[in-house]
């Protein structure tokens, strides 16, 4: 087991929690190897050096930033990936029921060595497992790197997210659903992979991360007043009644300027990726993650059921 720890991760979490972390994979008798994180794209590099020494196993210590970087160090390997969740979000880890504060449970996670295959996105050359898309959120995600980063969690996302709300405008946007066109005024268009993004928020609540599907979730032109009457109902998964929020699922999402002159910024796990046009597209069953030993269960009998269905 290789694990990958990013010390600046959750704004110093990674570092203070690494003696607790290590003290635990002692107790339970785990054998690893442990590289820390220097700079960005550290973790991407020392997964490939970890393939590449033939580890059956690697363990993202930090975020979904973090974990992002691993997975495309492993590049659709075979290797099986774990999750310590440290970061500021731990939203991917959310959707696997991991918890971000029972470092304990975390470890026991790692030590049951239970997984499934779960979906990855791929825009451009890079892939991505949670969530990413285009207008306010990758307005919001640049706000939170160059303003927020003295907050953590929701709370530096509800931060970036107030202060991007002085230039919300509705973007018009060409959206292509697996061939299928529709155009939208739109203010943001979320391709889900996982159900959770921006610290906690519940942002598509039928996602599932082994269907082999994004959900699309594209909120219309709101109001600045109403987008913020909306806004509490999105911790809780109430918010896709909205008459302005539309869902759809799709294997390959394009999303294009609706005008000449527009300008759509897209972002992927948080990261401002540049402006549309974009493609993303579901890879399924791309890789293995480690996860509660209820958790895989639970899968792994809902595909049972989804495949004796598909043949009654």
């Amino acid at each position: 087991m290789y694990l990958i720890v990013n010390p600046v991760a959750g704004r110093g979490r990674g570092r203070a929690a690494w003696p607790q972390i290590e003290a635990l994979l002692q107790e339970k008798g785990l054998s690893y190897t442990v590289g820390f994180t220097a700079h960005p794209g550290h973790a991407t590099e020392l997964a490939r050096q970890a393939v590449a020494a033939g580890h059956q196993v690697v363990v993202a210590v930090g975020g979904d930033g973090t974990l992002t970087e691993v997975i495309n160090g492993l590049a659709l390997s075979p290797v099986r990936v774990g999750l310590i969740p440290v970061g500021s979000g731990n939203d991917f880890a959310r959707s696997l029921q991991i918890p971000s504060d029972d470092l304990t449970r975390a470890v026991q996670v790692l030590a049951e060595a239970r997984s499934f295959a779960v979906d990855l996105g791929k825009v451009g050359d890079a892939f991505f497992i949670n969530v990413a898309g285009v207008g306010f959120d990758a307005i919001v995600a640049r706000t939170m790197v160059e303003k927020a980063k003295w907050l953590r969690g929701s709370a530096a996302y509800v931060y970036a997210m107030l202060r991007s709300l002085l230039t919300l405008r509705p973007i018009p946007v060409q959206l292509v659903l697996d061939g299928v066109e529709y155009y939208f005024e739109t203010i943001l268009v979320v391709v889900a992979n996982g159900k959770y993004f921006g610290g906690g928020m519940y942002i598509a609540p039928t996602a599932e991360v082994d269907d082999g599907y994004f959900d699309v979730v594209v909120l219309e032109d709101l109001s600045v007043p109403a987008f913020l009457r909306a806004f509490p109902s999105v911790y809780r998964g109430e918010h896709l009644t909205h008459p302005k929020i539309k869902v759809f699922r799709a294997r390959k999402v394009v999303i294009r300027p609706g005008s000449e002159a527009g300008v759509v910024p897209s972002q992927a796990e948080g990261n401002f990726i540049g402006n549309a046009p974009k493609e993303f597209s579901i890879i399924p069953a791309a890789c293995q993650v480690l996860a509660p030993a209820e958790v895989v269960a639970a899968r792994r009998q809902m595909r049972e059921e989804l495949a004796l269905g598909s043949l009654a």
